[in-house]
């Protein structure tokens, strides 16, 4: 793994939770938070879509991070809805792009989301959500 696998693999997990997760939650009324789960994150609403790793865990079984992200939404059973009108801070990616998961990528980033979620450490989130990486110091520092 790369910093290239890690940057697009960041990229295409935040376009899996607005696109796939967050996307159709929030266009049923259940807004658009996000819950940790071991190895990644989830809806928090009653239609249960978690990602663990590189994998997409629904009610009937366990779909691979791959294709467009239409596609996999599909295969979920949701219809892909992009939060540009909620917020700004999206990953800027189309319904027709493609998902690019590297594995390792995948499982050390749903790991370092879990860890700040549990320790509240900003650094790491800083680091799932905007690709700094933690200093010796303790402090951020860009890629």
């Amino acid at each position: 793994m790369d910093e290239r696998s890690l940057a697009v693999t960041r990229r295409s997990l935040h376009g899996v939770a607005e696109l796939v997760l967050a996307g159709p939650q929030y266009r049923q009324g259940g807004g658009i938070r996000l819950r940790v789960v071991p190895g990644g994150f989830g809806t928090v609403n009653r239609r249960d879509l978690r990602v663990e790793g590189d994998a997409l865990i629904t009610s009937t079984g366990s779909l691979r991070l791959a294709g467009s992200y239409a596609e996999l939404a599909a295969a979920a059973g949701v219809e892909p809805s992009p939060l540009d009108d909620v917020y700004s801070g999206g990953p800027k990616v189309g319904v027709n792009e493609q998902i690019e998961i590297d594995p390792v990528a995948a499982r050390l980033l749903g790991a370092a989301r879990l860890i700040a979620d549990l320790s509240d450490a900003p650094g790491i989130t800083d680091f799932f959500t905007t690709g700094r990486t933690l200093a010796a110091s303790g402090s951020s520092a860009d890629n």
